[in-house]
């Protein structure tokens, strides 16, 4: 969310059908992510709020891992993903080496970053990739 005072994140953990066609949603601490932190002095959806009304976008948290076995399982490790806070699945099977790089050039910092186009800035294209 954004609005005149910053930019802040946070997990939906309510939604209610309220009064004169509106709809109430709830940021409550606790949530699975443990996004909302609303006792924090800035950064978050309270913080926003003495702003004027905020502008809402949805993202999308996706987590990667390893997921390790009991060894008394004879299962071996495999790649799961996750998607916001739901239930994990299964991506890969029977994972026994993974190498994975990524690069923090956003563009602008970094060396030689400004010669290296970022396909999360406009223009958008799907055929522009990180490397």
């Amino acid at each position: 969310m954004n609005n005149a005072r910053g930019y802040a994140v946070g997990e939906v953990t309510g939604i209610t059908p309220a009064a004169a066609g509106r709809t109430d949603i709830r940021f409550a601490d606790g949530d699975p992510l443990a996004i909302n932190q609303s006792g924090a002095a800035n950064g978050n959806i309270k913080y926003l709020i003495p702003g004027g009304n905020p502008v809402a976008t949805r993202i999308w948290a996706v987590t990667y891992f390893i997921e390790i076995p009991a060894a008394a399982s004879g299962q071996p490790p495999r790649l799961m993903r996750q998607v916001n806070g739901q239930t994990p699945q299964p991506v890969a099977d029977n994972i026994i080496g993974l190498q994975v790089t990524y690069d923090v050039c956003d563009g602008t910092n970094g060396p030689n970053c400004s010669a290296i186009p970022n396909p999360l800035l406009p223009p958008f294209s799907p055929a522009r990739s990180i490397k």
